[in-house]
Order: C-alpha cells, then sequence, then structure tokens
C-alpha cells in the first residue's frame, strides 16, 4: 500500500511540473560483474522531481522529501552546491542484467540524460602445464586459455626467459563464445617463467598466470628412453632387467649342468660296454679253439660217407711227419693251419652261429 501511494505522489509532482532543467547528465560506465556501479545527474534550482531509469524501467523517485527506492540494490545520494543539486545512484552487486540504458530525467520535461552501463564478467585464465620442461632450440607450443569471460579478454604474454624466437595469436575458442585461447610458439634458450596476461577493454583490471620454464640440452640418442617413457616405466624396467638377466643366467647353469652329467653317464655307459667287449675272450680261429680241447670220440660227422673204402695211403711215399710239442701233424693239415692264421689276421673275427666241427687225428 505504501508502494501505490509513493508512485501516486511521484505522477503528482510530475504534473505540477517547474522550470529547473539538467546541467549535468550520468556517465558511462563500465564495471565487473558483483561491483558497485555509481551515476551522478546535476540538476538546476526548482527542480520537484527527479527519476533514474534503469533499462527504461524507474528504479528511484527523488522527491523534496525523500528518495524512493524501488531496489534494495539502489542507493541514493544528494549534495547541494549553492544553485546546482546533484543526486547519485548507486547500484550494488551489479548483474549483467543490469547492463544497458541509465536515464535521468526531471518531472514534465522531455529532455532526458542517458548514459551506458557495461556490466563485464571475468572467467578463469590457464595454462595447460604449471612447469613445462622444454628442448633448447627446439620449436614449442604453449596454449593459454581463458574461459568464461564476457566480453572476451585481451590475451597477452610475458617472456622472461632467453629466447631465439617467439610470437602469439590469440582467436575464439571454437563452439564456446565466452572462450579465448592464446598459441605461444618460441624456441627457448634458458630457464625462466612465462606469464599469460587477459585484460578487459575499458577496465584498470587484469588476471595471469605464471609457469616456471626449464630447458634442457637436445638429448642424445641414448636418452630418448627418458623421454619417452614415465618415470615409473623407467624404474620398472631398471629392476626388472637385472631380475630377468639373473634368471637367464640361472637357466643357462641349469641347462649347462644337466647336459654335462648327460654326457658323462653316457660316457660311462659307454666305457661299460668297451671294458665288457674287452673281458670277453677271443676265440681266434676255430682251428685253435680245437687244439686247446680234447678230441671227441662220440663225434659223428654230418657228412654223407662214402660206402666207397679207400685204402690207405702209403705211410712210405705219402707221410712226412711234423712233430711240434711232441704232436705230429700231417703235412695237408700244417698247410690248411697257416692258411687259417694268414686269414684270421687279414680280416675280422668272425663267429658263426653254427660253427663245423672238426675233428684231428693223431697218428702214431
Amino acid at each position: 500500500m505504501e508502494g501505490v501511494w509513493k508512485y501516486f505522489l511521484t505522477i503528482l509532482l510530475a504534473v505540477s511540473g517547474s522550470c529547473s532543467h539538467i546541467t549535468e547528465g550520468p556517465q558511462n560506465a563500465t564495471v565487473l560483474e558483483g561491483s558497485e556501479a555509481r551515476f551522478n545527474c546535476t540538476v538546476s534550482r526548482g527542480w520537484q522531481l527527479i527519476l533514474w531509469y534503469i533499462n527504461n524501467q524507474v528504479s528511484l523517485s527523488i522527491t523534496v522529501n525523500g528518495p524512493i527506492i524501488s531496489s534494495d540494490r539502489i542507493v541514493p545520494k544528494s549534495y547541494q552546491s549553492g544553485d546546482s543539486f546533484t543526486t547519485e545512484m548507486i547500484i550494488r552487486d551489479v548483474r549483467r542484467s543490469d547492463s544497458g540504458k541509465i536515464k535521468c530525467g526531471l518531472q514534465n520535461s522531455s529532455k532526458e540524460e542517458t548514459a551506458f552501463l557495461s556490466v563485464q564478467v571475468v572467467g578463469s585464465l590457464h595454462i595447460q602445464n604449471d612447469s613445462l620442461v622444454l628442448i633448447e632450440d627446439k620449436a614449442h607450443e604453449i596454449i593459454c586459455e581463458a574461459s568464461g569471460w564476457n566480453p572476451l579478454p585481451n590475451i597477452s604474454w610475458v617472456i622472461d626467459v632467453p629466447v631465439n624466437h617467439s610470437s602469439y595469436c590469440s582467436h575464439p575458442k571454437p563452439g564456446d563464445l565466452q572462450s579465448s585461447v592464446s598459441i605461444l610458439s618460441l624456441m627457448p634458450q634458458g630457464n625462466g617463467t612465462l606469464t599469460c596476461v587477459a585484460s578487459m577493454a575499458g577496465l584498470p583490471f587484469n588476471r595471469s598466470v605464471m609457469v616456471h620454464l626449464t630447458v634442457i640440452k637436445s638429448p642424445l640418442e641414448g636418452d630418448v628412453l627418458s623421454n619417452t617413457f614415465p618415470t615409473w616405466a623407467i624404474i620398472l624396467l631398471a629392476v626388472g632387467l637385472p631380475l630377468l638377466l639373473i634368471l637367464v643366467i640361472i637357466l643357462v647353469v641349469l641347462f649347462c649342468c644337466g647336459c654335462s652329467c648327460k654326457k658323462r653317464k653316457e660316457a660311462s655307459y659307454q666305457s661299460k660296454i668297451r671294458n665288457l667287449s674287452i673281458s670277453k675272450p677271443n676265440d681266434g680261429p676255430i682251428q685253435a679253439m680245437g687244439n686247446n680241447g680234447k678230441e671227441n670220440y662220440g663225434y659223428s660227422s654230418d657228412e654223407p660217407r662214402n660206402t666207397k673204402i679207400s685204402s690207405p695211403p702209403s705211410v712210405t711215399s705219402n707221410f712226412s711227419a711234423s712233430r711240434q710239442g711232441g704232436q705230429v701233424r700231417l703235412p695237408h693239415q700244417i698247410n690248411e693251419e697257416q692258411q687259417q692264421v694268414r686269414t684270421a689276421r687279414s680280416t675280422p673275427t668272425v663267429y658263426p652261429s653254427h660253427p663245423r666241427k672238426i675233428r684231428n687225428a693223431t697218428l702214431v
């Protein structure tokens, strides 16, 4: 009810009119979201009602009896200087929806003074890595991204490191109207720091992020592994390879011992066979075996016997005795023994499965 009464009073004062005029209107303002925005309006003597508009909506009314406030975020202030009266409207906790026209007007006057309020939003700023390790005199790219800014900030770089060449470019991030990306290309020659700075147009405000840069010499071929694999993989290889080598050595030693034992067993077996073959008596010629035995008077020749009995040879004409060791042998037996000895020496000993039986006769 009180609000309706104040609004009615404002209309009544506006109808009454006056001859006052605005000597100085509000000025454009650019502020950050969540901060304060201040606007001043100065009028001459004789005013009755001063109206403040935010985007064509009455937000504050100043009367000779006091201010009429439509929002708790609006704070009015007034200053009297001679014949001039200055009213100030303070907007606290500025929101993006407050962006737009700010107007100051008098009752029963068509003249209004207009200003513009720009509310900017500060987002986040980050570099992909907090610490960088780069190779000396090799081209590298470092990316800085600003997200959630409105409008998009201006991104620049502060290079506090000796470089052979450096350049950067910034552009909006594809698919995100409130994000911007800046890419720095450089060839470092020493350690230092890199700073990415995002600044807002029209405001003495900026946000920055710094990264430490470590420059190393170009790695040798043997050091490529340390730059390719992570630290845990290198440690695993350093521990696992010696263990694997020890295991391989143990397997090789066991294999060699097994082969040596097998060769010893084979050599022992061959030695036993050789000893058995040496210890087996050599039968020699068949005829020699007959000389060591006794005559078997019960022997019967397997050869067919001739029924015709030939007359015994003449002892005086065909007989020639040879006495060796007290034993008399016939000449043809001596020749046969010599032939068998020569044959036994020139040919290996063969043991027939069914040896031929030979009968020796001693003539006295």
